[in-house]
């Protein structure tokens, strides 16, 4: 009987010994398939997070350049990204109409200024042609109180 129970003794350390290597295998398997997965897991969600901003930045660098000739940025996320390209978008549309809206003014500005030019050109000839017409009006006048003048000088002698 004791031999019999050091057998089955030795059977159970051979069977814990087994499933101890089991188990083993096993947590080390779960740990290199939870490491792989949670590397691509973080590649994938770190690419779907940098792809937007990278487009946001390339966005931004023509807006500095004064580039607002690109169509607008779309992303598919739900999340802060989206609202920073709408934001963005919402800008270059601002600045869009800003810069229309001040060559518009400019141009109406430039063309009153024509006006403007054109009508000072109208008074400033008038004003010559009145001076004209003064001087030679005054001259005629000269001429006939220089006669009367005369006249009288010319009777009273």
């Amino acid at each position: 009987m004791l031999q019999r129970q050091k057998a089955l003794l030795k059977d159970d350390q051979q069977r814990v010994k087994q499933y101890t290597k089991q188990t083993y295998t096993i947590v080390f398997t779960c740990i290199v398939f939870l490491t792989l997965f949670g590397s691509t897991s973080s590649f994938l969600i770190s690419r779907r997070i940098a792809k937007p901003i990278h487009l946001v930045s390339v966005e931004l660098q023509h807006i500095a350049k004064q580039d607002l000739s690109s169509t607008l940025l779309s992303v598919q996320t739900k999340d802060e990204t989206k609202h920073m390209v709408q934001s963005i978008n919402n800008m270059k549309a601002k600045l869009k109409e800003t810069i229309q809206m001040m060559k518009d003014v400019s141009f109406q500005i430039a063309s009153q200024a024509d006006n403007l030019q054109q009508a000072q050109n109208e008074v400033h000839n008038q004003q010559k042609k009145r001076q004209k017409w003064r001087n030679s009006h005054l001259q005629k006048h000269r001429n006939n109180f220089t006669c009367c003048n005369n006249a009288i000088c010319h009777y009273a002698n």
